[in-house]
């Protein structure tokens, strides 16, 4: 089935962390652990179809001639958000990005897919095995109504606001806790 699409490790539907990992990586975003989170996985703000609140979601990417790409659970929240406005708002560590969603096109998918099968060849291979493409490229074309692969070009339009780093503070007062502790618990024990 397609859902053994997933970063290794991490829960996930066709690269799309599920809680609670998705809430933790979060939570480690505002905290200012983005840049380390991001080089395998990119914060993604979609607009909310139900009430038009920002949805953040963490999910599996891959690069393209410099063009990120996602492979999306069409059942996921934030996948049936990109369909319904696909402006977003992208976090990685090349910083904040405001693109529109789409999916590729029958004349993208070999050449994206080449590349893929250059550079990243076991990502390339779960995709191809979800979609159960038995020669590649020959068979990939005649599944791609069933490849949901967003690519993200560049807007200008609005998008959901970036998620900001607004716990930064949490490991500093964190680290200097545990020190005083540390600090606290030498001077008992000498008495």
């Amino acid at each position: 089935m397609l859902n053994e699409f997933a970063p290794r490790g991490l829960p996930a539907a066709r690269g799309t962390v599920q809680e609670p990992w998705s809430s933790i990586l979060i939570a480690l975003w505002r905290m200012g652990f983005g840049a380390l989170i991001g080089q395998a996985l990119l914060l993604l703000s979609t607009k909310r179809r139900d009430t038009g609140q920002p949805r953040r979601a963490v999910v599996e990417y891959f690069y393209v001639y410099g063009k990120k790409y996602v492979y999306s659970d069409p059942n996921a929240e934030w996948s049936k958000d990109v369909a319904a406005d696909p402006h977003v708002t992208l976090q990685s560590p090349l910083g904040i990005e405001r693109a529109a969603a789409r999916r590729i096109n029958e004349d993208e998918v070999i050449e994206i897919f080449t590349t893929l099968m250059d550079n990243r060849p076991a990502l390339a291979q779960r995709i191809l095995q979800a979609l159960d493409v038995q020669s590649f490229p020959k068979d990939l074309v005649g599944h791609i109504d069933r490849l949901h692969l967003l690519a993200f070009d560049a807007t200008a339009e609005p998008t959901p606001a970036p998620l900001d780093a607004d716990l930064r503070w949490v490991p500093p007062l964190t680290a200097l806790a545990w020190l005083l502790g540390r600090l606290s618990g030498r001077g008992s024990s000498r008495d």
